[in-house]
């Protein structure tokens, strides 16, 4: 988590690029700080740490919205879509009312590659 990459092209050439990265992550846990507040609600950490991450998490979000919604004419334009992302991030790209994407968009392909650091 707290990563994101994205690029459109045309043929080999680079037309957009931009990469974001946030700390969101728990060091030594791996896991996101919005999955550990899932896992128990009640409980949930308070530290500044945990309240960053949360922050964190929020800010890459809209971040990656922003930047899709700028690039909306060329998904609309693009022959292929391909999409690496862990099943709790595909809400960033399906999962919200006038989302980019569609769940069954034809063009949208997945990417069997994994991207841990």
């Amino acid at each position: 988590g707290g990563h994101f990459a994205g690029a459109v092209f045309r043929g080999n050439e680079v037309l957009e690029h931009k990469t974001f990265h946030r700390y969101t992550v728990r060091a030594k846990r791996g896991t996101s700080q919005g999955l550990r507040d899932n896992q128990s609600r009640s409980n949930m950490p308070k530290s500044a740490g945990a309240s960053l991450r949360r922050y964190n998490e929020t800010a890459l979000l809209k971040d990656v919205q922003d930047l899709l919604e700028s690039w909306s004419q060329h998904l609309k334009m693009a022959r292929n879509i391909f999409l690496r992302a862990a099943s709790h991030n595909k809400a960033i790209f399906f999962g919200r009312k006038n989302a980019p994407l569609q769940k069954r968009d034809p063009r949208v392909c997945s990417i069997p590659y994994v991207t841990r650091r």
